[in-house]
């Protein structure tokens, strides 16, 4: 049938990059031009597991600048990396694989 669409193509890398921020403790995802926006689930950041282990790998990566902050949630802003919107949705789910 031919290649997919992009905004197909785009919803797909979407469904895969939340995939794998329910690993990782993220409840919310948002790609908005260069940055994406994650925001932590409550349950896991209380947890000593998450403080301890999950938190260090994200302080501690070196592939991209991380924004921390915390209002009624723990949220982190990443700056994507990418000449257009599918390069860096792409960036954005090697970003989640390789914490």
């Amino acid at each position: 049938f031919g290649p997919l669409p992009e905004p197909a193509e785009k919803l797909i890398e979407m469904v895969k990059i939340k995939k794998l921020a329910s690993k990782l403790y993220i409840k919310q995802v948002k790609i908005h031009k260069q940055r994406m926006s994650l925001v932590f689930d409550e349950k896991a950041t209380a947890k000593d597991v998450f403080i301890e282990k999950e938190l260090p790998r994200y302080i501690n990566q070196t592939m991209t600048k991380l924004e921390f902050s915390q209002t009624d949630q723990l949220k982190a802003v990443v700056t994507l990396k990418g000449n257009n919107q599918l390069d860096r949705i792409s960036f954005a789910k090697y970003f989640l694989r390789n914490l």
